[in-house]
């Protein structure tokens, strides 16, 4: 799976709103290294969920990703310059 992939279920977890997002993404360098890191429980807290990908939230990114390449849209999140995403 792709970075773009990661980031997309990102945005699909619950609890989990931009600034804890934007956090953890500095702290881990990219979204696909959120989802396998295992010292995550130490940086969010006890009590806050672990970032875990469920068959829902795939079935809902990959139905993003089928939207965004039927009409060409181009995800940029909130710390990008400009990336492409096309050769991932």
């Amino acid at each position: 799976m792709s970075e773009l992939y990661y980031r997309l279920a990102l945005q699909f977890l619950p609890n989990l709103g931009p600034t804890t997002i934007k956090k953890l993404l500095q702290h881990y360098g990219s979204a696909t290294q959120i989802f396998t890191a295992r010292d995550i429980r130490m940086l969010l807290g006890n009590r806050a969920p672990v970032p875990k990908l469920t068959d829902a939230i795939r079935r809902q990114v990959e139905q993003e990703l089928g939207w965004m390449e039927r009409t060409g849209i181009q995800l940029d999140f909130f710390h990008d310059e400009v990336v492409q995403y096309a050769n991932q």
